[in-house]
């Protein structure tokens, strides 16, 4: 289910979207896609074409479970968990004699277990396992598990039991199913599944060049690989049910240099970061606080039911921008530069009742929206400053900077008009919406 929360989560660019309309559809689709095999896990596909339905798809199957179950507690549609459950049994009674998970679909000709696959599919059993306490399921993950980690070369890569439907034994995306051995071991309480995954994690480091492009990453072309298979082998999801979900960091500098004389030189950079951090907790059931349910402090309980879960996405971009001149005129060398700084600061939400929200805010349900207005904060720095040579040992540097700044920041909203909101009384406006400021300054350097 986070993978539909994190698609809908952000505030749309227009007031028509609605994100939990969006997110029943695709439940439904699912829902449908399972029916359509008839034998309790999720077909491949739909063909358009042909009007068909294709076989039911062991692999997809797998993760859907836990997108169902989460779905199921965000909603409260039991009918979802019960889905789920049908598919992780049906999962366990096709699971091969040797633990693992068969490649292709229900009706392939061939068949033989592949390890893509067997982690994907121990997500599912997993998840189960959890949900229901059924033993079965943890049997089955159990043996998916100690398969994947018996095939496993001693260097952390898998090259045996590669798909018969893919061109390459050997691939980097195959991190997916580290993450499924990690959280093996966290539910199973079984450290070597962590070790396996932790192996494979530095095998697939070591495919990594310097530019952060990964090689072997492909099913067939690993000079053009999918961007779905991009996304698995730098997926960095932590899969938690609260807490941190994911972050994402990127960013790129340029920069120029040119010198026309020995006493001339001029520079310029521009750069740009990008960060993003997924966060999701859940409010506590405060018509249970010191009630029965209070000493019950399991997710999903009466003190922290699913049906209060709230995600966030806090989305910062960075620009900055300089250019530099320098020129020696023999004993006095002058320098001028100006910088220029932006920050977009965007936050989106996503509840799943208003229970998540505090008691106070409960009754603006309506207005609450998909996310808190952007941040805005623009720099403009000017510098101008003369190097003054008296001797070897002695000099003295005068410098001016002049700066001028403007803010657009939500967590000041209205304190301009009103510093007393409700019985609170905030002595602190904020930053200004537009400031200036001059510096001027003398140093003297001494070179010991």
């Amino acid at each position: 289910m986070s993978a539909f929360l994190k698609l809908f989560v952000r505030r749309p660019a227009k007031g028509l979207a609605n994100p939990q309309l969006a997110l029943d559809a695709a439940a439904e689709w699912l829902a449908r896609a399972q029916d359509r095999s008839g034998c309790g896990g999720v077909s491949a596909w739909y063909d358009t074409a042909t009007r068909r339905w294709a076989s039911a798809y062991p692999e997809t199957t797998g993760y859907i479970i836990p997108t169902f179950i989460r779905y199921a507690g965000l909603t409260g549609k039991p009918e979802y968990r019960e889905r789920a459950i049908r598919m992780a049994a049906w999962e366990s009674d096709i699971q091969l004699p040797d633990g693992g998970v068969r490649a292709g679909t229900l009706d392939a000709r061939q068949i033989a277990p592949t390890i893509f696959n067997t982690g994907q599919v121990l997500f599912g059993w997993l998840a189960a396992h959890r949900e229901s306490g059924d033993p079965r399921f943890r049997d089955s993950a159990v043996r998916a598990a100690d398969w994947l980690a018996g095939a496993q070369d001693p260097d952390g890569a898998w090259r045996r039991f590669a798909s018969p439907f893919a061109s390459h034994a050997l691939n980097t995306y195959n991190t997916r199913v580290a993450f499924a051995l990690a959280r093996a071991s966290q539910v199973l309480q079984e450290p070597r599944f962590l070790d396996a995954a932790i192996r494979n994690v530095e095998w697939a480091l070591t495919q990594m060049r310097d530019n952060g492009w990964l090689d072997n990453n492909d099913l067939e072309d690993n000079s053009a690989p999918l961007t779905h298979t991009i996304a698995y082998a730098t997926r960095d999801d932590y899969g938690a049910s609260i807490g941190r979900q994911a972050t994402r960091n990127h960013g790129f500098s340029l920069s120029w240099d040119w010198q026309p004389s020995p006493m001339t030189s001029m520079s310029a950079n521009f750069g740009r970061d990008d960060s993003t951090l997924n966060f999701s907790n859940v409010a506590d059931n405060e018509d249970v606080t010191g009630g029965p349910g209070r000493n019950d402090p399991s997710l999903g309980g009466p003190l922290f039911p699913l049906a209060n879960q709230w995600q966030s996405i806090d989305h910062e971009r960075d620009y900055n921008a300089g250019l530099t001149l320098r020129h020696d005129f023999g004993r006095v060398r002058a320098d001028l530069s100006y910088t220029y700084t932006y920050a977009l600061g965007q936050i989106g939400y996503a509840f799943a009742s208003p229970g998540a929200l505090p008691v106070t805010q409960q009754p603006f349900v309506d207005a609450a929206g998909h996310g808190f207005p952007d941040n805005h904060y623009h720099i403009n720095t000017l510098q101008l400053g003369f190097d003054i040579a008296f001797s070897r040992m002695f000099g003295l540097r005068v410098f001016d900077i002049f700066e001028t700044g403007s803010f657009a920041d939500w967590h000041y909203l209205g304190l301009q008009d009103n510093r007393v909101i409700d019985h609170r009384i905030y002595t602190d406006l904020g930053p200004q919406p537009h400031y200036s400021a001059n510096l001027v300054g003398v140093m003297l350097n001494v070179k010991l």
